[in-house]
């Protein structure tokens, strides 16, 4: 039976296990990048622009 699971994160890597091993194993880290400042979302983009340096491409887009 599989069960799907959904989280709510800003990042998240799946790496398939060994099929022989029924184990489940879940490391949790803090996401790579920084917290934009409108939209609370860690991105790697965050610092990307000169002019708005503590926002993402994302929000970039939407400010322009």
């Amino acid at each position: 039976m599989i069960y799907l699971r959904f989280f709510i994160v800003s990042q998240v890597n799946l790496i398939k296990a060994d099929e022989s091993d029924a184990a489940i194993i879940i490391d949790i880290k803090k996401a790579d990048g920084a917290k934009c400042e409108r939209c609370w979302n860690y991105s790697e983009t965050v610092g990307g622009s000169k002019e708005h340096p503590t926002i993402c491409s994302r929000c970039l887009k939407v400010l322009l």
